[in-house]
């Protein structure tokens, strides 16, 4: 992969991502909910009501997501780059923007570089799937971008479900009673 030519093999994930700051990245809309034990960009009141009916919040919001609660998520994990790239982070976003633009803009992909070769590596370890995916994005696509059937590559990995249903919570909500989800699913 033109990305890693000269590059040397990095190994630690704590080494490739411990210098990142996530505050740089709009780490503070994410935090850690305790309950769940993992990082959301919700409405920390809005999180705690829905997703732990009972649970009485705390009147004041958790601190912001650092590094350290992503890296610690993935300690011990089978794939610990894969398992932090998955995570709803600055770290996917912001290691994806870079990813495609790459070629056009190098310089915010290098303090990504370590974490893109780990992810690239961890990825090939992967057993193969063959079968039906599918993604959901929260804005429209031009149905002439893509034809049906046709194969199509983008410069950094993507996440899929085998289960359609799984991609609503992708799309967006716009406009008032009786709109329901837009987006485009793929």
């Amino acid at each position: 992969f033109d990305w890693f030519k000269g590059h040397g093999a990095c190994s630690d994930l704590k080494a490739a991502l411990g210098g990142i700051d996530l505050s740089r990245f709009g780490g503070a809309k994410y935090f850690m909910c305790g309950e769940c034990n993992r990082p959301t960009s919700e409405d920390y009141h809005e999180h705690m009501r829905k997703k732990h009916k009972g649970q009485a919040p705390s009147s004041q919001a958790p601190d912001a997501l650092s590094m350290q609660q992503v890296l610690q998520i993935a300690d011990g994990t089978r794939y610990p780059a894969i398992t932090v790239y998955t995570l709803e982070s600055p770290v996917f976003l912001e290691s994806n923007k870079s990813m495609r633009e790459w070629k056009q803009n190098p310089a915010p992909f290098r303090p990504w570089k370590d974490f893109a070769y780990l992810l690239d590596f961890e990825l090939r370890q992967m057993d193969p799937f063959i079968g039906h995916t599918y993604r959901a994005v929260d804005f429209h696509v031009s149905t002439g971008l893509y034809r049906s059937g046709s194969v199509v590559t983008w410069n950094q990995p993507l996440s899929a479900s085998t289960d359609p249903r799984a991609c609503r919570e992708f799309l967006s909500v716009k406009g008032g009673a009786g709109t329901g989800p837009t987006g485009t699913i793929f």
